[in-house]
């Protein structure tokens, strides 16, 4: 797959089964697939993050974060 094509929905889904994707089975990391969120493995559990996009760990970092300072504001 080169850098310019879009893999298809059905590519994406087919590489979403695939166990190498699945570090410790729970962390997706796929840098071809450029969602954000997936489906976690058994879709019923939710979502997860991609830790193949870069864009994950800075929502990661940016929800640590809010977190973080949230109780700070509240309690002012």
């Amino acid at each position: 797959m080169s850098i310019k094509t879009k893999p298809s929905i059905e590519m994406l889904d087919e590489m979403h089964k695939q166990p190498k994707y699945w570090k410790a089975g729970i962390f997706y990391v796929n840098s071809n697939d450029s969602r954000l969120f997936v489906p976690k493995r058994a879709p019923y559990f939710g979502w997860t993050l991609n830790f193949g996009n870069p864009f994950a760990y800075v929502f990661l970092i940016v929800l640590i974060v809010i977190i973080g300072i949230l109780p700070l504001i509240l309690t002012k």
